[in-house]
């Protein structure tokens, strides 16, 4: 802090202060942070045993001491024994990055900054995790690394996925059928058609706002046909609108519950050849490998809400999946620590793949800029207005609060991996009811997807553009119809609206092999409207309890009585009360290394 006084009056008041007369406090400062670095560390391990506290007070301490030596070694290094050059150097490296910095924390105090960086690590980690991912994938391709090695980089990414996958289906089961069964029938069916109000308005707003967008922009142009080099074939007889619909309907009430774990109900088309050499489609049911998600969620539904109509009989029960909910959610939080490693590796390896990375952004650029506006304006004025005229609060803030899920989205493309950060983000950042985000965010999970809508709608469009054809009215009502039952569809996988799209190309009679020329593009905007997708729950969460609570909804009981469905929190606010007493012993020591 004096080094930065000293210098702030030497560069702008010019006060006769030399350089190596700066330097002096800087070199003091090292050798006493250095010092009470070792004396706090040594005295809150035998005053208080707690070496949670101690390593957090060292490591901070530690980091403010690198600060000094990096700006040091940064200064030597510019130099280079030409000490003509010091006072260039001090302006463009402490002067100017460093000397902000210092002053900052100083101002704001460490002690604050510590707290903020302990409780936004994760978040911040996640957010560097998707840039270090940008930055390293762009880095790479220049040096063509073999398909081997983008293997190795997509290694880590591999393992969260499989991690996050592998808590989607007791996660969903834990937080419906306890967050029901703790609430009557009358208020989870006012939640129930709240929420389907809420999917059902910004599904349809979200598609109108993509036909308006690709419409008004008309990004697509024939040319683009014969220059964009197909990268995916479709193949297979066109998709039928009313099979996906049955498909959908037949997998919300599956057979046989234990199947629902690792396999659902597709039709498919079989060729038979017949005598003669006729050959013929017959259509049949097939079963798929992936989770049920919508037959595991009607199941789920239906048995919280007879636990909770039966009361006290089936209260055990009901502790079950209570246990259940809390254990699960202590797994992920812990699993969550390793995201930032993933998110950077998915990143960096979907970048590797992409061919021609300058010309298809050319070619499509356009049609990619169609539909990141119509993702935003979604995003940041469509679903803020609906929360804002339901609550009455400022979205914004609460858009803040879903940070970390969006980026755990942008990295994942999933949004049912992105389900248990979106919980932490909801109840601990705005404070949603846990009742609420029970029920809508597994829901939300698989049937509100507005990116997907959205996107469905401007790719039809914009594939009806390529080929010339003119769309009238009943064609647009069709397109936003069959999109938003397609989102419905989609599942919460990374680029599945890009499946379920050939729904919607095949009602209106448009070739679905054209679905190859967007292929190139469909990782960046599967990860945008993911996002917007998490985002969109988020919301949906709000909205359903401002509504709700105005019906005379009451609050959940594990809100009320908090203290005795989480035993954990009383170890950990008395684990709490020993740091702080820890930290107010060595208060004296710690003001004195800020100097």
């Amino acid at each position: 802090m004096i080094s930065s006084i000293m210098l702030a009056l030497k560069l702008f008041a010019d006060y006769q202060f030399s350089y190596w007369q700066i330097f002096i406090p800087l070199f003091v400062a090292s050798g006493l942070n250095l010092y009470f670095l070792f004396i706090i560390f040594i005295r809150t391990m035998i005053e208080s045993r707690q070496f949670k506290s101690a390593c957090v007070s060292s490591l901070f301490n530690t980091l403010r001491v690198l600060m000094v030596a990096i700006f040091e070694v940064l200064l030597c290094h510019k130099i280079d024994g030409d000490y003509e050059k010091l006072g260039v150097a001090v302006q463009s490296t402490y002067g100017v990055v460093f000397m902000p910095i210092w002053l900052l924390m100083t101002a704001f105090g460490f002690q604050a900054c510590r707290i903020f960086l302990k409780t936004n690590a994760q978040i911040l980690l996640t957010i560097v995790g998707v840039f270090v991912g940008i930055a390293v994938g762009f880095a790479l391709r220049n040096t063509n690394p073999s398909q081997k090695a983008i293997d190795l980089i997509g290694f880590p990414g591999e393992i969260l996925m499989n991690m996050l996958k592998m808590m989607i289906l007791p996660l969903i089961v834990g937080s419906l059928i306890s967050g029901l069964s703790q609430i009557d029938a009358k208020q989870s069916g006012k939640i129930g058609i709240v929420s389907l109000c809420y999917y059902t308005v910004t599904l349809t707003l979200s598609v109108v706002t993509g036909i308006a967008m690709v419409l008004l922009i008309h990004p697509g142009n024939p040319d683009i046909k014969n220059n964009v080099n197909s990268e995916g074939n479709t193949g297979g007889k066109e998709v039928d609108t009313l099979d996906k619909v049955l498909d959908l309907i037949r997998n919300m009430f599956p057979e046989n519950i234990i199947e629902t774990m690792f396999s659902q109900v597709e039709t498919v088309y079989v060729e038979n050849t017949k005598e003669g050499n006729v050959t013929e489609l017959t259509k049949s049911l097939k079963t798929v490998n992936g989770i049920n998600v919508l037959g595991i969620i009607v199941f789920s539904i239906t048995l919280g809400i007879v636990i909770s109509a039966v009361g006290e009989e089936a209260r055990p029960l009901m502790k079950i999946f209570v246990a259940l909910d809390i254990v699960i959610t202590r797994i992920v939080t812990l699993m969550m620590w390793y995201a930032p490693i993933g998110i950077a590796s998915l990143i960096a390896k979907e970048i590797l793949e992409i061919n021609n990375l300058a010309e298809t952004a050319k070619m499509l650029g356009l049609y990619m800029a169609t539909v990141i506006a119509g993702l935003a304006i979604h995003l940041f004025f469509t679903e803020p207005l609906i929360y804002f005229l339901a609550s009455r609060k400022n979205p914004f803030i609460f858009l803040k609060g879903m940070i970390h899920a969006a980026a755990t989205a942008l990295g994942t493309s999933s949004s049912a991996a992105s389900l248990p950060v979106t919980f932490r983000c909801l109840e601990e950042n705005n404070h949603v009811d846990p009742m609420y985000t029970k029920f809508v965010l597994p829901v939300g999970a698989m049937v509100n997807m507005d990116g997907t809508a959205l996107y469905e709608a401007v790719a039809t469009i914009f594939i009806a553009q390529l080929n010339g054809r003119d769309l009238n009215f009943g064609h647009l009502l069709i397109i936003c119809v069959t999109a938003m039952l397609a989102s419905i569809g989609a599942a919460s996988i990374p680029s599945a609206g890009l499946v379920t799209m050939l729904m919607v190309l095949s009602a209106v009679g448009l070739p679905t092999e054209d679905i190859s020329l967007i292929v190139a593009v469909d990782w960046l905007l599967d990860r945008l409207r993911t996002c917007v997708n998490v985002c969109g729950d988020g919301f949906g969460c709000g909205v359903v309890e401002a509504i709700c609570t105005r019906l005379g909804v009451k609050p959940s009981k594990d809100v009320e009585n908090n203290s005795n469905s989480h035993p954990e929190t009383s170890s950990y606010n008395s684990r709490e009360t020993v740091e702080q007493k820890t930290e107010q012993k060595n208060r004296s020591l710690i003001s004195i290394s800020h100097l």
